[in-house]
This record gives C-alpha cells, structure tokens and sequence, in this order.
C-alpha cells in the first residue's frame, strides 16, 4: 500500500528525499482516499490517463490497475526516478519528466481522464490549459490539500 503515513515517510527516507515546497509536493497517506478519488474519476474502455504530480505513486498504482494508456506527469527528477522503477513491469505505464503545463495536449489520443493531488498554485493555470485545448474532451479529478495538512507531513528545513 503506498498511501499511508509510515510508507510515504519510510520512502522518502530511503530516498533521501523530501516534500519540495518550490513544486508544491505532497502525499496521499490515506489508501481509501486514493481509492475514491481514482473511482470518481469513471474510466472507460478508450479514455487515455493523464496523472499529474504523482509523487510516490499513491494515485499511480490504482490507475495501473486498468489496462489504460496511464502517463505520468512530474516536473521532479527524483520522483520520476523512483516511478520509473515502481512501474517498470506496468507496459500501460509511462512516466514522463515534464512540467504539465507544457504538454501539448492536442497529441494525446482518446478521451482525456485527468487526475492529480495538486497543489494550490497549478489550479488556475491548469484550468486555463484544458480550457484553451481545442477540439479535446476532458474529465477531471482534483483533490487538493490544505497547506496546513501538506505542511503536517514535510521534513523540517523544507
């Protein structure tokens, strides 16, 4: 289970890494949100998933479960590494090292599905590309936390 308190810190530390603030990091410790939040999300046959800030794989592993084309979105380095070798039997999986924001949308075949535990400060920016995406349909499934409760699980110094 990747969504829970002792895993994500257990991670990070066998990482050394930690919550970076300029990206706005975070992590699901609770699995049965991660659950409800990838549910809610209603995939189907022909939709292509879109994960945005995956981190350590709380979301990820759920949407690996389906046979989707799932792409994985993150702008840290450290974070796509580690994806890289969580997912790396998961042929349906594909980790991408890439700011969103510059992805250009009109390549991606299918339904668009997105999802992401996003931070506050990409809501806007993130609203406006789907909206100015020509001709592409899109669903969408955002939890956001408060920073009080991000800031609850960062290591200190961050």
């Amino acid at each position: 289970m990747i969504a829970n308190k002792e895993y994500v810190i257990n991670k990070l530390n066998e990482l050394s890494l930690y919550a970076k603030k300029n990206f706005g990091q975070n992590f699901l410790v609770n699995d049965d949100i991660s659950k409800k939040i990838v549910s809610a999300l209603d995939i189907k046959e022909n939709d292509t998933i879109l994960e945005i800030g995956p981190g350590l794989g709380a979301l990820s592993y759920h949407l690996s479960l389906y046979e989707n084309d799932v792409y994985l979105y993150d702008i840290d380095e450290d974070m796509v590494n580690h994806l890289n070798k969580v997912f790396s039997h998961k042929r349906n999986v594909k980790v991408i090292n890439q700011d969103f924001l510059k992805v250009n949308l009109e390549n991606i075949e299918g339904e668009i599905k997105l999802i992401g535990n996003l931070p506050y400060y990409i809501t806007t920016p993130l609203i406006e590309k789907i909206l100015l995406s020509k001709g592409k349909l899109f669903s969408s499934v955002q939890y956001h936390q408060s920073p009080k409760a991000c800031a609850a699980y960062s290591v200190e110094g961050t």
